[in-house]
Order: structure tokens, then C-alpha cells, then sequence
């Protein structure tokens, strides 16, 4: 009986210790290698910057900085000076001179007024401004004639060949030969603003000190716009001469007569003359505008008496034109 329970306890006990070892693991053969997996990296969360958008700059208004203006000069009126040549000398339109100037009557102007003289020039525009285009006109030979301050006038005389007036003639007397070399240049007016059909006028240019000795001059025509038969700006006029006495010495001339208007309603407030004195060989040799008193009702004589200087050779001949305008 005890053979037997010792045989089952010992059964039994192998068959628990065959279980036990039938679930452990196998051993791993020796000098094997099996590969093991290994992390790449380890994902880290990080916050980072989103770039913000480049404001886009907004566009500024720039205003252009003002142009330095020109400051006027102040002339005072010395014995034997008028308004035109004075506006000559510094040449400027006399017209410009006038407008600059309302408060001076240049009929009555005295010794000692003091002027002022407005910019001869404007800024040069940025865009490219078309220039008038010269009308076929003959323009004579300039000349200069040195004056007691060393200075020199220069004339130039422009013939209209045309059978239309025309006005705002304009030309430039260049000069060479002094001893830098350089090319001097003025702008040459006219006394009236009206040359008419058939008639010439004396254009003139005064060029400071120093002055060259023995120069040589040249002119061109700048400008010169055709009036139209229509125009209503110039009233017809013309001048009846009763009187030219030239002076012993040439040097001056006097004229007398009458500017006759036609027949008009319309009152003449600008009435000019245009002296001009020529010498013995036909050139300029002087130049002068008289301001006629006004208004003057149309179909009127209105009678002067006025004096031309010469500005180098003495006086042989004189020319008087006439301009009225409402």
C-alpha cells in the first residue's frame, strides 16, 4: 500500500516539473546575433515663430520744395533815364517794367524813383516747350556802339517783308573777342509790340562792362507771331512827321508831328512811338519809345514832339512808327 502512494506522489511530481519547464523560454544559441530595433529620435514639440507679413510700406505724398525766387533788383532813376531804357539795360520786356512798377507814371518819372526791377527769366520747365517758329523776317546786320561806361548798345534792325503785321519780335545779339573767350549773348527787343506790314524796327541790347575792343556780332531771330486780320487788340493809327531837326552834331533829333487814329468807338488807353535815328550808311545808331498821353477817342489827332539820341555815329535819318491798342 505504501509502494503504492509513493509511486503516484512521484509521478505526479515529475509530471509538475516537466509542465514547469515546458513553459520557460528557451536559451538563445551562443554566438547569435538577432537585431534590436533603436529609437531614430525622440519627437520634441517645440514652439517656434510664424513669421509676420512685411508691412507693405505706404506711399507718401512728397511735395515738391519750393523754388528759390528770384529777388528784385531796386533801380534809381538818374538825370536822362526813362523807363524803356532802363528796361533795355537790364533786359527785361518793358512792358515788364510797367507792370512792375503801377504806381509810377513813366511820363513823370523824377530823378531819384526807385524801381524795381522783376526777373528777366522763369524756371526752365521740366517738360520740352515748343519754341515759336521765327517767321521768314530780314534781319540786318548787327552793331554795337561802346557807351562812356564801358558798356556797349547793339542793334539789330528786322524788316517785314510780309503782308501781315506782326508782333513780339524778338531776337539775340551774341558778341565774342574778349580776352577769356567767352561768348556773350542778350536778348534784343523791340520798342513796340506791333511791327506791321512793310516796316522795320530797330531791336536793341545793352551788354555791361566790360566790353570787348574789337568784337564781332551776330544775331538771330528768336521770336515773331503773325497778328491776325481780326484782331481786335491794335487800333489803326499813323503818324503824320512835320518836323525833324537833327542837332549840329548829330547826336540827337527832334521830331514833331501828330498820330492821327482812325475811325473807332473804341478809346485808345496805350498809345506808343517808336523813335529811331539811322546814320549815313543806313544802321541803327538809336532807339527810344514815348509814352503818348492817353486815352484818346478814335478819329483824333493827338500832336508830339519828342527827342532821339544817337549812340555812336551822328543822326542822318529818323523813322517813327505808331502803336494804339484799347
Amino acid at each position: 500500500m505504501r509502494t503504492w502512494r509513493q509511486w503516484i506522489l512521484g509521478s505526479l511530481l515529475i509530471f509538475f516539473i516537466g509542465w514547469a519547464m515546458g513553459c520557460t523560454a528557451p536559451p538563445t544559441p551562443a554566438g547569435e546575433n538577432f537585431p534590436t530595433f533603436t529609437p531614430a529620435g525622440t519627437l520634441v514639440l517645440y514652439r517656434t515663430r510664424t513669421p509676420s507679413p512685411t508691412p507693405q510700406a505706404s506711399p507718401t505724398l512728397t511735395l515738391p520744395l519750393p523754388s528759390p525766387t528770384p529777388t528784385p533788383i531796386r533801380h534809381v532813376v538818374k538825370k536822362g533815364e526813362d523807363m524803356f531804357g532802363i528796361a533795355l539795360r537790364y533786359g527785361i520786356a518793358p512792358q515788364a517794367l510797367l507792370e512792375a512798377n503801377p504806381t509810377v507814371n513813366p511820363r513823370v518819372m523824377s530823378v531819384g524813383t526807385v524801381l524795381i526791377i522783376p526777373a528777366a527769366g522763369l524756371p526752365t520747365p521740366t517738360g520740352q516747350v515748343p519754341s515759336p517758329t521765327p517767321q521768314p523776317l530780314v534781319l540786318g546786320e548787327p552793331v554795337c556802339h561802346p557807351a562812356l561806361d564801358g558798356g556797349a548798345w547793339c542793334f539789330v534792325v528786322v524788316q517785314n517783308p510780309l503782308e501781315q503785321a506782326l508782333e513780339d519780335v524778338v531776337a539775340v545779339i551774341r558778341v565774342s573777342g574778349n580776352a577769356q573767350g567767352e561768348l556773350l549773348e542778350r536778348t534784343a527787343y523791340a520798342p513796340l509790340n506791333l511791327l506791321p506790314a512793310g516796316k522795320r524796327l530797330v531791336l536793341s541790347a545793352y551788354f555791361p562792362a566790360p566790353f570787348p575792343e574789337s568784337p564781332q556780332v551776330a544775331a538771330e531771330l528768336r521770336m515773331a507771331h503773325p497778328v491776325p486780320a481780326e484782331d481786335v487788340r491794335y487800333l489803326p493809327a499813323a503818324v503824320e512827321v512835320e518836323q525833324v531837326q537833327i542837332a549840329s552834331d548829330g547826336k540827337s533829333a527832334v521830331i514833331g508831328g501828330n498820330i492821327i487814329l482812325g475811325e473807332s468807338s473804341v478809346t485808345a488807353q496805350v498809345l506808343w512811338l517808336a523813335l529811331q535815328a539811322f546814320d549815313g550808311a543806313g544802321k541803327p545808331v538809336g532807339v527810344r519809345r514815348v509814352d503818348m498821353p492817353a486815352p484818346a477817342q478814335g478819329d483824333q489827332s493827338v500832336p508830339f514832339k519828342a527827342t532821339v539820341y544817337s549812340a555812336g555815329a551822328p543822326i542822318s535819318s529818323v523813322e517813327v512808327l505808331v502803336e494804339a491798342r484799347p
